[in-house]
């Protein structure tokens, strides 16, 4: 994957899933067989729920499927529970892989279960060929606490700041804009209005 495709593909990514977030949606079991490429390059999401039925959505496909157990958030792997953050920790799970063709972060099926989540961000090791997008911010996405899991939305910020300093050429023109930069969410209607 080219430098300016990978910029395309995690802005799009990461902008379709707040989007789908500020709908009260969410996306169990996120990955990259769950993303559609275009002919023009941009990526669609598919198979998300409502938010209120992710954890039911979630138990469902993990009884079903056991060979993506190493891109599971802790809180769904252990306790069937899905949030935002566990949207955030599969979402750091797909940027990895393109990073580092296809390879998950993690080795170990039981590395939820031991020390891995625990571990500093230096044990991880970024793939050579994007070291210039190194971003630590997604590192705190695999962190086991949730309340330190950053949002979609700071991930999608940091590594467009770190997108933005390439601006150079083809890179520039195909980072510099995001479909959720032109997005403002609806309001929510007040319960006492009839339409």
């Amino acid at each position: 994957m080219s430098a300016s495709d990978f910029v395309q593909h995690t802005l799009g990514i990461l902008g379709g899933m707040e989007v789908i977030h500020s709908y009260g949606f969410l996306h169990p079991w996120l990955s990259t067989n769950k993303i559609l490429l275009t002919k023009q390059g941009c990526c669609k999401l598919y198979d998300f729920c409502l938010k209120e039925d992710a954890p039911h959505v979630f138990a469902v496909k993990k009884s079903k499927n056991e060979s993506f157990v190493s891109l599971i958030a802790p809180e769904s792997l252990r306790r069937n529970e899905y949030f935002q953050e566990s949207d955030v920790w599969s979402a750091a799970v797909v940027i990895w892989e393109m990073l580092s063709c296809g390879l998950p972060p993690f080795t170990d099926t039981d590395y939820l279960l031991q020390e891995k989540c625990s571990q500093t961000q230096s044990s991880y090791t970024w793939p050579e060929n994007f070291l210039q997008f190194r971003n630590h911010v997604l590192f705190e996405c695999w962190k086991e606490d949730l309340s330190s899991r950053p949002t979609m939305q700071a991930l999608r910020f940091s590594f467009k700041e770190i997108f933005e300093r390439f601006k150079d050429g083809e890179l520039a023109t195909k980072s510099s804009a995001c479909t959720l930069d032109l997005y403002e969410p609806m309001k929510e209607a007040a319960s006492d209005k009839r339409y």
